[in-house]
């Protein structure tokens, strides 16, 4: 996922190197908001989670494919 900001399209979802989802970016999305695995309203994750990497820019499709 990527975000590039609030307006139309700022926010990208990838599946497998692809683009899968796009929407507006939320400016009511903070760092301080992002869990992996289960989040504060305990919607818990049933799996596994193989890879995270954070980076501090957005990424362009050819850099995530």
């Amino acid at each position: 996922m990527t975000c590039s900001g609030t307006g139309t399209g700022a926010f990208r979802c990838y599946l497998n190197g692809s683009l899968n989802i796009t929407a507006n970016g939320n400016s009511a999305i903070t760092a301080g908001k992002i869990f992996i695995a289960n989040d504060a309203i305990n919607e818990w994750f049933n799996g596994k989670v193989a890879d995270v990497k954070i980076y501090n820019a957005v990424l362009t499709q050819p850099e995530i494919a």
